[in-house]
């Protein structure tokens, strides 16, 4: 009855939060267990390898394929389609399989974890994100299954295909290739199924239900967030391909990157995993800076909203973009494709960038006083990686001092939750005014 209570107490964010932290807390024990490990692992280790599967980030302090045993890798699994999924989708889900009612509170919670602004429809929704992660999974196990085979015996081909497959969809970034996908980056085929599965679990689950590969896809029947969750999605694949393909001229070659086609492969896969992914097909610490500087850009703006990407959002990094451009043209209202933006919408995408940029700044400028050995990108590179949940690193992970891990676990934590819902936990349930002030006008800029 007293814990009933409790969480009666409870907001829907600190919920969120509170469930959260259970999942990372299990993880955390089972992966301290003596056989889920080849050599045993310290505590801060397995905290953060749990904190880093369950936000679906991917960044490694001990070597995924030779640490752990099967156990722990599938630990590893389950911690990632817990953290991709959403905690609540899952208890939800299982909630309606046992006929449990679902009441407008657990509804409330649904829609703080899928990130709607409506609750109606949301169990709908619900079933439609399982079923849609079951489709993408199951496809990228098949796909994957057809080149690993050729490669590895059927049953380890098998293992690696369901593997990858998750780990990709839920833009974990996880790999049973101590090198990643470095091996991989001439292989076309294997870049494509990585690349598909990335921009598929990086749409959102919303997006994905206005798709229907059996019907002909109108663009006028879409909503406005599948429009500019689509647009921005392929503005900033095709800029950060260029980008980064200009960013690395003539420095290719101490890489080992000869051929022409291999350039562009390589620059489009960068592109796309570090919309919160974490793959890598080249060390990413050997990239020049201005390469480096687009990758941090693309991480911190990550995928769309109620995905299994992290980041500040497409949509968020749009609606700043269009309600700048309407303030230089003089417009009082934020429109596109013909329908005008909200200004609560407005307003929550100013807060989630300036609170962004506010604890990546904060985190960035502790870890220069924890890790002295480190330049000031390789940390911030770091951060961003962390904030964004993408998992790729200039290789400075392993060495992080047992500060600087924690640090960067509460980084994951904030990144995969965002920080308005962290703080929103913090302050407690939402305060309404009964009265307002006399507005005056003040100079800005």
């Amino acid at each position: 009855m007293k814990l009933k209570v409790f969480f009666n107490s409870l907001s829907p964010s600190q919920i969120l939060v509170f469930w959260f932290f259970i999942t990372i807390s299990v993880g955390f024990i089972l992966l301290l267990l003596p056989f889920s490990t080849v050599n045993g692992i310290s505590p801060i280790d397995s905290l953060f390898t749990a904190t880093s599967a369950t936000c679906v980030t991917g960044l490694i302090v001990v070597d995924t394929p030779t640490k752990f045993t099967l156990f722990g890798k599938i630990v590893i699994l389950a911690l990632i389609q817990a953290g991709g999924l959403g905690i609540m989708t899952i208890s939800t889900f299982f909630m309606l399989i046992v006929g449990r009612r679902i009441g407008l509170r657990d509804r409330v919670l649904l829609q703080e974890n899928l990130n709607q602004n409506r609750i109606g429809g949301l169990l709908r929704l619900l079933l439609d994100v399982v079923k849609y992660t079951l489709i993408f999974e199951v496809l990228g196990i098949v796909l994957f299954f057809f080149s690993f085979s050729r490669r590895f015996s059927y049953d380890y081909a098998f293992w690696l295909s369901i593997f990858h497959s998750v780990s990709a969809f839920c833009n974990a970034g996880f790999s049973l290739f101590s090198d990643s996908f470095i091996r991989y980056k001439s292989d076309v085929y294997i870049n494509s199924v990585l690349a598909f599965l990335i921009v598929s679990g990086g749409l959102g689950f919303a997006v994905l239900t206005e798709i229907d590969i059996r019907k002909r896809i109108r663009w006028s029947a879409l909503s406005l967030q599948a429009k500019i969750v689509f647009t921005t999605t392929f503005i900033l694949l095709l800029l950060g391909t260029i980008l980064l393909r200009l960013g690395e001229a003539g420095h290719f070659s101490s890489l080992r990157i000869y051929s022409e086609g291999t350039k562009w492969l390589t620059s489009f896969f960068q592109s796309v995993t570090a919309r919160t992914a974490g793959f890598n097909t080249v060390p990413i610490g050997s990239l020049a800076t201005p390469a480096l500087l687009i990758l941090m850009l693309l991480m911190f703006i990550g995928g769309s909203p109620g995905s299994t990407a992290g980041g500040v959002k497409t949509v968020t990094a749009a609606v700043i973009f269009l309600y700048v451009k309407a303030l230089i043209s003089g417009k009082r209202e934020v429109a596109v494709f013909k329908r005008k933006i909200k200004d609560e919408v407005i307003g929550r995408s100013l807060a989630i960038v300036s609170l962004s940029l506010l604890f990546v700044f904060s985190i960035s400028f502790l870890l220069t006083f924890t890790e002295h050995g480190d330049s000031l990108t390789e940390i911030m590179f770091e951060t961003i990686s962390a904030f964004g949940t993408v998992g790729l690193s200039m290789g400075i992970t392993p060495h992080l001092s047992a500060i600087g891990k924690f640090l960067i676990t509460i980084t994951m934590f904030t990144g995969r939750l965002g920080p308005l819902t962290i703080f929103m936990a913090l302050y407690g349930k939402e305060e309404r005014l009964l009265y307002k002030y006399p507005e005056e006008d003040i100079s800005v800029g």
